[in-house]
Parts: structure tokens; C-alpha cells; sequence
């Protein structure tokens, strides 16, 4: 935890707000209704991205095991996930977890940087010098762990951004 609040993760950074808005933008290229529910899942101790997605007119709640433990209630539209499926000890439970608490056609918005196609270039991988990353995904794996999970793909930068949308039940 004290990790985390090392992070200059404010509204008042304007890299960090900016960073943020890459990852709006790709999840909403497929707008949702105003007045939707969304799950903030991992929103870590200053919940900026949900003040930021609630300007734009949505229902937000937040769940963090740190900093929000208390789970909301009730069935989401989507859920959000930045930069949180690489501190999982085990993503697949929490996949289908999430899938659970979806309205049906809902969707799973996640940001986790992909492993990189060059694994030479992994020694020297930023990302995993993070102490706190204890796993990484490339986009095929994401998407298999999400298709066990009930989930279809979206969409993929195939970079860090991914989409699912819950399949038919």
C-alpha cells in the first residue's frame, strides 16, 4: 500500500490527468448512456479517473482492497480497471468475478501494458521493474483468460488498452 501512495496521482498532475484521458477515450469510442453505472475497480487512494468519467455524466463507484475496500452494490454497465490486472495473484477469479457483476452486454475496460513481442526486450522492460507487477499478459493471453471468463473482445491497441463485452449468457 505505501507503495501506491508514493504515486503523484492527482487531478492536479496534468501528465497524470492526460494519461488518463488516453484511456477514456478509448473506452468510450463506444459511448454508454448517460446516468450509466460504472465500477472503478483498483481506483487506488485518490479515485481521479472516476471524478473524471462522473464530469462526463456517469453513475461511478469505487472498489479498491487499499483505499475503497467496501463493495458497491448491484450490477454495472462497465467496469474499469487501469493499470490493476498486473498486482493479481490470480486475474482469471478476478475475471470471472467481474463478469458476475455485469449487466448483461456489460463491459470490461482494462489497462495493463502487453508484454512486448521482442522478449529479448524483456529484461530491460520497464514494467517489470515494478515490485508490486507480479504478472503480465500479451493481448492473446488477456483475451483467452477473458473468453474463460464469459467475456468477448471489443477491442485491442495491443499495446495496454483492452475491451471485452459480457457474451450472451
Amino acid at each position: 500500500m505505501k507503495r501506491y501512495q508514493l504515486h503523484n496521482n492527482s487531478p492536479d498532475n496534468p501528465g497524470y490527468v492526460e494519461w488518463i484521458n488516453r484511456f477514456l477515450e478509448f473506452i468510450f469510442k463506444t459511448p454508454l448512456p448517460g446516468g450509466s453505472r460504472i465500477l472503478d475497480f483498483g481506483s487506488g487512494p485518490e479515485p481521479v479517473m472516476a471524478g473524471m468519467m462522473e464530469k462526463r455524466g456517469y453513475q461511478v463507484f469505487t472498489e479498491d482492497p487499499y483505499f475503497s475496500p467496501k463493495k458497491p452494490g448491484g450490477c454495472f454497465q462497465m467496469i474499469t480497471s487501469l493499470e490493476v490486472f498486473e498486482h493479481l495473484p490470480n486475474p482469471s477469479e478476478v475475471l470471472k468475478l467481474l463478469a458476475s457483476r455485469l449487466t448483461e452486454n456489460g463491459r470490461l475496460c482494462v489497462s495493463t501494458e502487453f508484454l512486448p513481442g521482442d522478449m529479448k526486450r524483456f529484461e530491460y522492460w520497464r514494467y517489470r521493474s515494478d515490485e508490486t507487477h507480479i504478472g503480465f499478459f500479451t493481448a492473446k493471453g488477456l483475451i483467452n483468460a477473458g473468453e474463460k471468463a464469459g467475456f468477448e473482445m471489443e477491442n485491442c491497441d495491443g499495446v495496454r488498452y483492452i475491451s471485452f463485452r459480457l457474451a450472451e449468457r
